[in-house]
């Protein structure tokens, strides 16, 4: 060991004193000086890159936001294949299509899509439904719609193809995510599973008033063909998505235990242009 004078201990303590003032990222250099600012530059494009990626993400979720709630033009009458909305009795809300992160550009067939009652203020697409009539014959001519009748509820404005409003049996892979009921969703698949009948509220006369038109103001319940539930919402169950707080929909009866009325979560008004 070389023995120290005052000369190299001063050398050592400011040999120390400068590597305590150098930057802690690097812990040592040789011979490359610029290592601290190729560094800066390597963090500051990994920002740039991941800034871009959160812009991308953004952008895209607001033209998602956009196309669902591009303005529609209601119908004035109460008729197949003209666009209308339904507004549920118990939520007060809109029946609408909720969006996946797919949509629009990565959609396939078998997608489905989660249905909610919406607190839309204006006719937007991901609201605005078509009624098309089950048989060819019952919709020539594009008649009022009357109780009784079976049809198809179809949204045409958010895909090229249309989404037909769709149930089944509940089962472990198909079951609302909240109450756990039956579910209710929008397919590209027109089968039986897509076919539902509008009938009158009250059963007790709900024969007598098949084949009469609705008029403005009276509820329908849609029943579900296949399973014969009925499409519900229901306040209690609530859902957050990209457009905000909306309620669940599903295919549950509701009913009075006397009466076998169904209840409000089970009615639903058509809204057309001019009638809220």
């Amino acid at each position: 060991m070389i023995p120290e004078n005052e000369e190299t201990v001063q050398m050592r303590l400011d040999a120390a004193d400068i590597m305590g003032k150098l930057p802690q990222a690097v812990s040592h250099r040789i011979g490359n000086w610029t290592e601290e600012s190729i560094l800066r530059e390597e963090k500051l494009k990994e920002f740039l890159a991941k800034y871009d990626r959160g812009a991308s993400a953004v952008a895209q979720n607001e033209r998602r936001l956009q196309l669902a709630r591009r303005e529609e033009q209601l119908s004035s009458s109460r008729t197949f294949n003209a666009p209308l909305m339904f507004r549920n009795a118990d939520t007060e809300m809109l029946l609408a299509l909720d969006i996946p992160d797919s949509y629009p550009d990565g959609i396939s067939d078998d997608e489905s899509f989660t249905l909610t009652t919406a607190p839309e203020r204006r006719a937007v697409a991901r609201c605005c439904w078509r009624v098309q009539p089950y048989t060819r014959a019952a919709g020539s001519g594009d008649p009022e719609l009357v109780f009784g009748a079976k049809v198809y509820i179809t949204l045409t404005g958010m895909t090229e193809r249309p989404l037909y409003l769709t149930s089944e049996t509940k089962s472990f892979t198909r079951i609302t995510k909240v109450s756990k009921s039956q579910d209710a969703y929008a397919s590209f698949h027109k089968d039986y599973r897509s076919v539902w009948q509008i009938e009158y509220p009250d059963p007790s006369i709900r024969p007598e008033m098949e084949g009469s038109r609705i008029d403005p103001g009276t509820a329908v319940i849609l029943r579900h063909c296949q399973t014969g539930s009925a499409l519900s919402s229901d306040s209690a169950y609530t859902i957050r998505n990209d457009f905000g707080m909306e309620h669940e929909v599903a295919c549950h009866l509701n009913r009075d235990n006397g009466t076998r009325v169904e209840l409000a979560q089970n009615r639903w008004h058509i809204v057309t242009q001019g009638n809220s």
